[in-house]
């Protein structure tokens, strides 16, 4: 009886505590994906909350809203400017 727990402890003891590593590496692991998609998704959104800055048309200099396509003034297209 005595040498059968000799035998048997240590294999139950490396399968429990090899469970237990596994464990906590899987947990770290997906700790982390969440963590670099909350990152990623702040940083999206601090992006989007930046005000866009002022455009003005290359031909005449006047200021143009963001989603125009042609200039108010002088009537150039101004397309090419519309990212920002």
């Amino acid at each position: 009886m005595f040498n059968l727990m000799f035998s048997i402890f240590p294999i139950l003891f490396v399968v429990v505590f090899g469970f237990i590593i596994y464990m906590s590496f899987r947990t770290f692991s997906t700790s982390g994906q969440i963590f670099r998609l909350a990152q990623q998704r702040m940083k999206q959104e601090l992006e989007a909350s930046q005000p866009k800055p002022p455009r003005n048309c290359d031909y005449c200099g006047s200021s143009l809203e963001p989603d125009e396509t042609e200039c108010h003034d002088c009537g150039a297209d101004v397309t090419h400017d519309n990212k920002g």
